[in-house]
């Protein structure tokens, strides 16, 4: 979206009117978020970012960022930022924190699901997109094979399973995008949550975790779902881990791992909001032509999650879902958005759904070097 004409003695305006113009009127959010914008860019710009040096870069507060668990691979280009040096080229000192999906975050920055900062935004937080890092949410809805079932488990014509009532079903944390793919799931199998006993899989990381606990079945994203499947023990009754099959589930490529920051930030440190971008984008750029080796070198090993091999594979298998350049498609939210409020109901209108991102920082990023 591009900045509003507000002059910058709006900088005055008590922010109490933008919330009351927000009950008053729709376009009022997308208004405001036009202002911050105008605001922040109007006493900065990217000409000036990229001549700043790191010394007086080291003068800003560091950056609160709010990560749901770190073994998804989707997560990959905010591990590289620091990996790579990207975040303190760009006068950036991350301070990383779990993101508690039912509680208001105080991090400027956090990177989810974009049906969670829907979620998040309808129930009045002030969260902007300000970059894509995935085109799909890369999640797996896996059903257990099982003998009994008259299934060959080595692989060989294997039956089809799906989603039963009475299933024990496991489920990524929120703001991975696996409930949503896990409803979209559940309604292709004629059924509802309330159907299927649902466990939640933060406290069952590992994969002999999840094995040892008894699942019929498992939303998730790579490597996990990825792993239980090579196993040859799991059926993915609903894949989004490829473009195609991305399509086949939303229609198209949908919005997936998105990087968002408080309002509030845009307006009070633009720069800060400008140098998240730029070092995220950097990283995709880096993800275009990295080989496995490059990973091997890189990724801090904890986040391999126990089986480097298959974050390996399932990196190999779906690098075509990161996308290039951070920026956002609105059509990618919209079926997100349609999904979402098709199979568990959505308080966000369409027109609020794209008042939520600009694309203003990741075209600004596009003029800085890898």
């Amino acid at each position: 979206m591009g900045a509003s004409g507000h002059s910058r003695n709006n900088a005055t305006q008590p922010d109490e009117l933008w919330a009351a113009a927000a009950a008053r009127a729709p376009a009022a959010r997308a208004n405001r978020r036009q202002w911050l914008l105008a605001l922040g860019w109007g006493a900065w710009s990217v000409a000036e970012a990229s001549t700043q040096s790191s010394a007086h870069r080291a003068d800003l507060a560091p950056l609160r960022i709010a990560l749901p668990p770190r073994d998804n691979l989707s997560l990959l280009p905010v591990v590289l930022m620091q990996a790579l040096g990207h975040a303190e080229a760009e006068g950036l000192a991350l301070d990383v924190v779990s993101l508690a999906p039912d509680e208001p975050s105080s991090a400027d920055a956090m990177v989810a699901s974009f049906d969670h900062i829907c979620l998040r935004n309808a129930r009045g937080q002030n969260w902007t997109v300000v970059g894509v890092l995935t085109r799909s949410p890369w999640v797996t809805v896996g059903v257990s094979l099982r003998p009994t079932d008259g299934v060959d488990v080595e692989g060989r014509s294997p039956a089809r399973p799906r989603l039963q009532r009475g299933m024990r079903v496991g489920v990524s944390g929120a703001a991975t995008g696996a409930g949503l793919v896990l409803s979209l799931a559940l309604e292709q199998a004629g059924l509802r949550a309330s159907d299927v006993q649902l466990i939640n899989l933060a406290a069952y990381a590992p994969a002999q975790a999840v094995r040892s606990i008894g699942l019929d079945a498992v939303s998730a994203p790579d490597p996990l779902s990825h792993l239980l499947e090579t196993d040859g023990q799991w059926w993915p009754q609903l894949a989004t881990r490829t473009l195609s099959g991305t399509q086949a589930v939303f229609g198209g490529t949908a919005a997936g791992m998105c990087l968002a920051v408080q309002d509030s930030v845009l307006a009070r440190q633009p720069q800060v909001a400008q140098g998240l971008v730029n070092a995220a984008v950097r990283a995709l750029r880096w993800l275009q032509t990295a080989g496995l080796r490059d990973l091997v070198r890189h990724v801090p090993h904890p986040h391999f999650g126990g089986d480097r091999a298959a974050y390996l594979s399932a990196f190999q298998s779906g690098r075509e879902l990161f996308t290039a350049d951070a920026q956002v498609a609105e059509n990618d939210l919209l079926r997100v958005w349609r999904a979402q409020a098709r199979v568990e109901g959505s308080a966000l209108t369409r027109a609020e759904v794209l008042q939520t991102f600009t694309n203003q920082l990741a075209r600004r990023a596009e003029r800085v070097r890898a």
